[in-house]
C-alpha cells in the first residue's frame, strides 16, 4: 500500500516470491515473503523503516538452509545503509558444518556506496554437527597418520564431534569488516557446549 502523510511518501505491505532459481550463481530460494514498512522525506533522498522476512529453502552455492526468518529496521541515506537485524535459519548446512538452528543479531553499516561494510553482533546455534565431508576428512587424516600421534587425535576429534553435536549449543560475538576484496572476521568470544555439557 502506497501512502502520503505530511508530504512523506510511504510503503507498507508484503512482497512475495514463490520461487527463484539462478543456476549461474548457484542461488535458489522458495516461498519468500518480506513485510516492509518504509517512509521517505519529501525530498526522496532517504528511506527508513522496518522489515520482517521469512522463507522456505534457501541455497547459495554449497550452503543451505531449510527455512529463514528475520526482522529489523533500516535507514538508507546518501548511498549508505544502516540496519539493526535479528536473523535466523533452520536446518542449516554451512561450510561443512550443520546446525538445527542458527541466529544472528546485530548491526550493519555501509560506507562509500557499499564499498565498505561493517557488521557486529552475536551468533547463537543449536544442534551443531559436522557434515559428511568434514567427518570424512578427519577419517582420512586418521588413516594417513597411522602409526603416528595424529591418527588417535583425529579419530578422537571425529568421534567427539559426531557424539556431542545433537544437543550442542554455540554462542559467539563477531565483527565483520569488508573493504573492496578484503574481508576481516574477528570472533573475540565463542563457546561451544556439547550434549553432555562439556
Amino acid at each position: 500500500r502506497l501512502s502520503i502523510s505530511s508530504e512523506q511518501p510511504g510503503f507498507s505491505g508484503p512482497l512475495r516470491l514463490g520461487r527463484l532459481d539462478c543456476p549461474g550463481r548457484r542461488l535458489a530460494l522458495q516461498q519468500a515473503a518480506l513485510q516492509l514498512d518504509a517512509t521517505a522525506p519529501a525530498t526522496l533522498d532517504a528511506v527508513s523503516g522496518k522489515f520482517a522476512l521469512q522463507s522456505g529453502a534457501l541455497a547459495l552455492q554449497d550452503n543451505r538452509a531449510g527455512t529463514t526468518r528475520g526482522n529489523g529496521d533500516f535507514t538508507y541515506r546518501n548511498g549508505d545503509l544502516t540496519s539493526s537485524y535479528k536473523l535466523g535459519a533452520g536446518r542449516v548446512s554451512l561450510a561443512g558444518v550443520g546446525a538445527q538452528d542458527l541466529q544472528a543479531e546485530g548491526m550493519l553499516r555501509t560506507r562509500d556506496g557499499f564499498s565498505a561494510i561493517e557488521s557486529e553482533g552475536t551468533l547463537a546455534g543449536t544442534g551443531l554437527a559436522i557434515g559428511a565431508g568434514a567427518a570424512e576428512t578427519l577419517a582420512g587424516l586418521a588413516r594417513s597418520g597411522e602409526g603416528t600421534l595424529l591418527a588417535p587425535l583425529a579419530t578422537q576429534l571425529r568421534s567427539a564431534l559426531l557424539r556431542e553435536g545433537k544437543n550442542s549449543r554455540l554462542t559467539a560475538d563477531y565483527t565483520l569488516r569488508q573493504t573492496g576484496a578484503l574481508t576481516n572476521l574477528v570472533v573475540p568470544r565463542a563457546s561451544l557446549t556439547g550434549q553432555s555439557g562439556a
